[in-house]
């Protein structure tokens, strides 16, 4: 049922949201993506692809890494299965984890080869045992065709359990194990659908996250006419300029290069926020002076151009949060 191995990774929550984002978006693809060399040639990309579970564990969510990374993490969450589980034990003695550790040393095994062999003499009813399974997802009405992923995941595995346990390599209660699977997912599924934002969200997280990049300035301002030669807000920018923000006028000029490449690090659709912009008041795409104003020349540069209100830039440490007693998160 899985072409190959099984993967781990420890700790893996250890990196930062946009980079689980991409691994995970990357591996559950199956294939190598095609990328150009420096001379714009194809670069060579392995054939075979891959259709393996991946597993992996964190003391922090790896859901919540990703969704507070992502403008629109529903895509990728609907690709990732996460178990959490509550602290055990205090790490002072007698508290129980000194049993389970003395019990591994003499519970352990290797099953991968009698599991094979059970499997190969009943592949037929393993199969037909996943199928049933997605049939009955399917008709409780909570899944449909976008959890089409978990769906596989999830019925594979539990139909193999199913298996594993009729070959006595274990004794689990399946339903109970069951039950609990089937809530863990809809945990996620149901976050994943929340945390879904809209476009005016993500271009607001945009210019939050780049407002030292954006040229603020009063429309009509002149450096070389003031008497107070300070511009409204920033600066500015000591690097690449992305924008223009009027705040007199409440319009915004946006480049639309670093954009794109915004939304296509967060894997955001890039055609739904233009769309966006375009239904915005005064939308029009043309050749700015982003620079106007300021005292410097600039050559013109083609932006999207709207009203917009720049929501308030949030005060150092404001947003700081509690931090949440250490648990431990599998993923799949």
């Amino acid at each position: 049922m899985y072409k190959n191995l099984p993967i781990g990774a420890d700790e893996i929550t250890n990196e930062d949201g946009e980079t689980l984002n991409s691994l995970l978006t990357d591996f559950t693809t199956g294939r190598e993506k095609r990328r150009l060399t420096q001379s714009a040639t194809l670069q060579e990309v392995i054939s075979e692809a891959w259709n393996m579970p991946y597993l992996s564990t964190g003391n922090s969510s790896y859901v919540q890494a990703i969704t507070g990374a992502v403008g629109n993490p529903e895509g990728a969450l609907m690709r990732l299965v996460e178990f959490s589980f509550d602290k055990y034990g205090t790490r002072k003695p007698n508290d129980g984890t000194d049993d389970i550790q003395r019990g591994f040393m003499h519970n352990y095994g290797y099953a991968g080869i009698a599991f094979l062999h059970y499997f190969m003499a009943n592949k037929d009813r393993i199969v037909s045992d996943a199928a049933a399974l997605r049939k009955r997802l399917i008709q409780s009405g909570r899944f449909g065709q976008k959890h089409r992923f978990i769906i596989k995941t999830i019925t594979d595995t539990l139909a193999c359990g199913m298996a594993a346990k009729r070959a006595g390599l274990y004794a689990f209660d399946m339903d109970n194990l069951s039950k609990w699977v089937l809530k863990s997912v809809l945990e996620t599924t149901a976050l994943a659908e929340t945390s879904v934002r809209t476009a005016d969200e993500v271009f607001s997280n945009y210019y939050l996250s780049n407002v030292s990049s954006f040229v603020v300035i009063d429309h009509g301002f002149d450096i070389k006419k003031s008497t107070n030669p300070l511009l409204h807000g920033n600066p500015i920018p000591k690097t690449r300029v992305v924008g223009r923000y009027e705040p007199n006028t409440e319009t915004v000029f946006v480049v639309p290069d670093p954009l794109n490449q915004y939304c296509n690090n967060r894997h955001i659709e890039t055609k739904d926020l233009i769309d966006w912009m375009k239904a915005q008041d005064g939308y029009t795409y043309k050749a700015v002076r982003l620079l106007a104003g300021t005292g410097h020349p600039a050559s013109p540069t083609k932006c999207h151009t709207f009203k917009w209100a720049a929501p308030e830039q949030p005060n150092e440490g404001e947003d700081d949060e509690p931090e949440e007693p250490e648990a431990t998160s599998v993923h799949s």
